[in-house]
């Protein structure tokens, strides 16, 4: 059986996100319609306001909170033995904040370095979207692999991590776009690939593969 707080863990995102549709209904849809539309996400990325903000980083949360329940359920749900204690889900939650925390700071740096502010700081915004964008889809898939018994929670998760993935791959097209329109050379794409795209990942698998023995 799932321990307790696990739910509670996932009551927090759907309220997080209640939250910031209740709060914010006049731009919650026009935030929605720009994770999906590359136009409106530059419009309101160059008129961006308080409010915006708000439910972007709301949003965010719920990434947050969602991504280390699927890790949890992936690392658990086979067996139908659930072990590892909240302290854990919460350290994974601490390290996948402090990933997207150090990704911004490293996009802003590399803008400020290369002098290349619009090119870094658009691309930081589909950054922040695929997060966005995956939290989202996981939580479906994150409530039927928990509580759906008659399939392997397994089964949802593959399916979820091959959504995750093609959101991963428009990710990566619209950084390629972004770099085409502004002209950034080559030689800024590989250090972007290796300093802000690779590592953040490697430090945060290590970090979740200490904290869980992996």
């Amino acid at each position: 059986m799932l321990p307790d707080w696990f739910f509670l863990l996932f009551l927090a995102g759907l309220l997080v996100l209640s939250s910031a549709k209740m709060l914010y209904e006049r731009y919650f849809n026009r935030v929605l319609i720009a994770l999906t539309n590359e136009t409106q996400a530059l419009n309101i990325h160059k008129s961006r306001n308080l409010f915006t903000s708000q439910i972007f980083f709301l949003l965010l949360l719920n990434f947050v909170l969602i991504a280390p329940l699927a890790i949890y359920l992936l690392l658990n749900g086979e067996g139908g033995e659930y072990t590892g204690q909240v302290v854990t889900v919460l350290g994974m939650s601490a390290v996948v904040a402090g990933v997207i925390l150090l990704r911004r700071i490293l996009l802003y740096l590399t803008g400020e370095l290369f002098q290349s502010h619009n090119a870094f700081g658009e691309y930081y915004l589909f950054v922040r979207n695929f997060y966005i964008k995956t939290g989202l889809v996981l939580l479906p898939f994150v409530l039927l692999g928990a509580y759906y018994r008659n399939i392997p929670p397994g089964v949802f998760l593959t399916a979820a991590a091959v959504l995750v993935g093609i959101l991963y791959l428009e990710r990566l097209y619209r950084g390629l776009r972004i770099a085409s329109r502004y002209h950034v050379a080559k030689f800024y794409l590989i250090l972007y690939l290796c300093a802000l795209e690779i590592l953040p990942v490697l430090l945060g698998y290590k970090i979740v593969r200490d904290l869980t023995g992996m």
